[in-house]
């Protein structure tokens, strides 16, 4: 069969871009209803259109296994689904908790744990929100095991000091920086101080597992925002009442409305 030019040039377009695409780490989606093969302890990356969904499939033996996907977006806030079903597209029993909304304004990893009574192949299946393209990250990793896998955005990963003071520097708009420490039992108070040197500076403050979740049951309790404006120092502040001596994530976001680059501390101090 003979190619016209424009046929020629389409083709040629169709796998520049699918190059591109295998280069920069995320599959092709130019056939969305292929089913992507995961394997356990490694990581899939894919980038979705508004409302398009990818199905995932992986085969478990009996166990407990945790489910971490990391998600990115360029300018809208993050929505997204994710669900565990049968591998005909039916849910399992207890469906809502096969379910992980997937919710947050920069970059942010959300998972859970779940366990099989039997082998099973199970499919994954992502949905993007309505809004902006993402970029999404799914790993599956053993539950029994301490494995942990890298954030598939760039996100620095720091070393918390607890104390008066020692945690602190500089976000741009739209950077996340993680901290991660051990906090002895005891009643702790963790504040985040913030000032902006121009225009408004909008900060959030997110207390996570030691995986890097953010518990929805919690969130609120676990939750600071801060945002001063024009020289302003403004500081927020949560209670946290630890009964073990318990691994932490903490998650500081400087959100998209951010005007320019502003400075930040972080302090973990026990409460008088």
């Amino acid at each position: 069969m003979k190619l016209s030019q424009s046929s020629k040039l389409f083709v040629f377009t169709s796998v520049a871009v699918a190059a591109s695409l295998l280069l920069s780490g995320f599959r092709s989606l130019s056939a969305p209803n292929e089913v992507i093969m995961l394997e356990l302890g490694k990581t899939s990356a894919v980038e979705l259109d508004a409302s398009e969904t990818q199905d995932f499939r992986i085969d478990v033996d009996k166990g407990s296994y945790t489910v971490y996907v990391d998600a990115e977006a360029d300018k809208n806030k993050i929505v997204g689904n994710l669900k565990l079903l049968k591998m005909n597209g039916a849910s399992f029993q207890g469906a809502n908790s096969n379910e992980i909304n997937i919710d947050g304004s920069v970059k942010v990893r959300h998972g859970g744990t779940y366990k099989f009574t039997v082998n099973t192949p199970v499919r994954i299946r992502l949905k993007n929100g309505d809004g902006d393209i993402c970029k999404y990250w799914v790993t599956v990793v053993s539950a029994e095991g301490k494995t942990v896998p890298k954030f598939g955005f760039d996100a620095e990963v720091l070393k918390a000091t607890i104390g008066a003071a020692g945690n602190e520097g500089k976000l741009k708009p739209q950077q996340v920086i993680y901290y991660k420490t051990t906090i002895p039992k005891g009643k702790y108070n963790i504040s985040l101080g913030v000032e902006s040197l121009e225009g408004t500076a909008y900060a959030t403050l997110d207390l996570l597992d030691s995986r890097g979740f953010v518990k929805y049951s919690d969130r609120l309790g676990n939750m600071l925002m801060v945002n001063p404006n024009n020289g302003e120092k403004k500081r927020g502040e949560m209670v946290v009442k630890f009964l073990k001596d318990t691994s932490v994530m903490i998650r500081i976001e400087s959100d998209i409305i951010s005007a320019n680059e502003f400075p930040y501390d972080l302090t973990i101090a026990l409460e008088d």
